[in-house]
């Protein structure tokens, strides 16, 4: 596999408490040398919601890491998102080359987004790397029921921490715009 010296992790199951949930580890082996991570479906679970990390970080260029979330509850990461977001994510990202030009595509589903005390719907948000500008080519949508409150596309900048999105606020509450 690699001709680099590596430590060899074994995980056991383990029992984690957070925001007082209990999350079960998963028992699984992390593989780690000089120039990588790999992950073999290391994964944490509380009851139907669930993390799951699997593939390579490294220099290798086309090495890939997985990220799958499952019913995850978004108040979970408040510390991190603000308080006032809520939801339900699944969806799956990727993260490629990671120590050179950290490529990101993500294809995500937030169930009954919320923000403060506003329910709105389904947030869909789909980011495909464009190598040729070096941005997240970025899709999104918001839908109440069948109806399309919100949509947009454009491409963030992960760089410079800039989107350059046009956005259709077509049929859209009053209360969404208060939110962005």
């Amino acid at each position: 596999e690699t001709k680099y010296p590596q430590i060899i992790i074994n995980v056991d199951p383990s029992n984690i408490y957070i925001a007082d949930s209990l999350w079960v580890l998963n028992g699984t082996t992390v593989k780690v040398d000089s120039t990588s991570f790999k992950f073999d479906d290391l994964s944490l679970t509380c009851f139907d919601q669930r993390l799951r990390l699997d593939g390579n970080i490294s220099h290798n260029p086309t090495s890939t890491a997985y990220l799958t979330t499952q019913n995850v509850d978004l108040s979970l990461f408040g510390p991190f998102i603000g308080n006032s977001i809520d939801g339900r994510l699944d969806g799956k990202a990727s993260l490629t080359d990671a120590f050179n030009k950290f490529i990101v595509d993500f294809d995500l589903k937030v169930r009954d987004f919320s923000a403060g005390t506003s329910i709105f719907g389904d947030l869909n948000v789909k980011c495909k790397w464009n190598p040729n500008s070096e941005k997240l080519l970025t899709n999104l949508s918001l839908t109440d029921k069948s109806l399309v409150i919100a949509k947009g596309n454009g491409y963030i900048d992960l760089n410079r921490l800039t989107a350059d999105m046009k956005l259709n606020f077509d049929n859209s509450p009053i209360s969404l715009i208060g939110v962005l």
